[in-house]
């Protein structure tokens, strides 16, 4: 590793790993004399069939706001251009004002990702029926390992199951399709000057496959890393919107479809990564996404058996949840 970072003048003594965002990707901030950037582990890896490297390329070509690859080794090593600490959810919470800036830009930014040509990579792989019911059967499956596990009933009813199969087989034959980030939330947009929050940069989009723009555009907007409310949602909903010509009942209840499948989908990940990964920290993101589900299950009008699952995990398991994690966090 060191005769990699060696002939870009980097030194892995003076780096500082970052914080593990669920990735199996390691990263360090590493430091020369001239600046820093960011080290990354990703294996296994091949240079000529990365998804991170041809999908980084291809965006870099056409102007994207992605980090720079300084330089790559087919041990699986990559340098990449230090797109800063700040991170929009941080900014948010401490400037609103900076933070909206910055939404803003994204949202832009976003919309010009959604006219791009994909590239073949992404072009061969889409949000499907069969990709969006994996996710929910992915959710399913966490939910019935922690019901055996905590001896209470969280899994989701029949009627629940076929309502969201139908949601997915929706949203699987439905357009346009576009080139999506896949993983478009306020922590995988970073600002590298906050004293210039309208310069933002885009990581990891290695999972890029084309689905509805919705799905990317609910991601940010529902995150539940962020604070958000209901009336700023709203907001940029229309100005994404007025800068993509896309009338507000041009795609019906589309919007709310995919904002459902898609926080389903974080849920699936929070639970799996909380208690299965160990990783106890993630339980903080559970209450944020079932409040969001609450929110989506009302503006989208979906059926009371969707409204009453999520409000029982909120309300009922929550704690339980929140207990085991405190356990693995602190075992005995």
């Amino acid at each position: 590793m060191q005769p990699f970072l060696s002939r870009n003048g980097f030194d892995f003594e003076k780096a500082a790993a970052l914080a593990d965002e669920g990735s199996a990707r390691r990263y360090w901030r590493v430091q020369s004399a001239g600046g820093s950037a960011i080290l990354c582990l990703d294996l296994p890896f091949q240079i000529e069939s990365s998804d991170f490297v041809q999908i980084g390329r291809f965006l870099k070509k056409e102007g994207a706001a992605v980090p720079s690859i300084i330089d790559l080794d087919e041990r699986g090593w990559l340098l990449l251009e230090d797109a800063g600490a700040e991170s929009l959810d941080s900014l948010y919470r401490k400037d609103r004002q900076a933070g909206e800036l910055a939404y803003t830009a994204a949202i832009d930014e976003l919309a010009r990702w959604h006219r791009l040509t994909a590239p073949n990579v992404v072009a061969g792989r889409f949000f499907d029926f069969d990709k969006l019911w994996w996710e929910m059967e992915f959710l399913f499956a966490r939910l019935d390992r922690l019901s055996d596990r905590l001896h209470v009933d969280m899994r989701p009813s029949f009627e629940l199951q076929m309502f969201l199969r139908s949601v997915c087989e929706h949203l699987g034959k439905s357009e346009p399709r576009v080139f999506t980030h896949r993983d478009f939330h306020a922590r995988n947009i970073m600002i590298p000057d906050p004293s210039n929050p309208q310069r933002i940069v885009f990581i990891d989009f290695q999972d890029a496959r084309m689905g509805l723009p919705w799905y990317d555009l609910s991601s940010l907007l529902y995150d539940p890393y962020s604070d958000l409310t209901m009336e700023q949602r709203r907001h940029w909903l229309d100005y994404y919107r007025s800068i993509t010509d896309r009338r507000p009942g041009e795609d019906g209840n589309r919007y709310y479809l995919q904002a459902l499948q898609r926080i389903f989908k974080a849920l699936g990940s929070y639970l799996f990564l909380t208690f299965e990964k160990e990783k106890p920290f993630y339980v903080h993101s559970i209450e944020p996404a079932l409040r969001r589900l609450e929110e989506i299950v009302l503006l989208g009008h979906f059926p009371d058996t969707v409204f009453l699952f999520v409000k029982d995990m909120r309300t009922l398991h929550l704690d339980a949840l929140q207990d085991l994690a405190q356990r693995i966090a602190s075992p005995a």
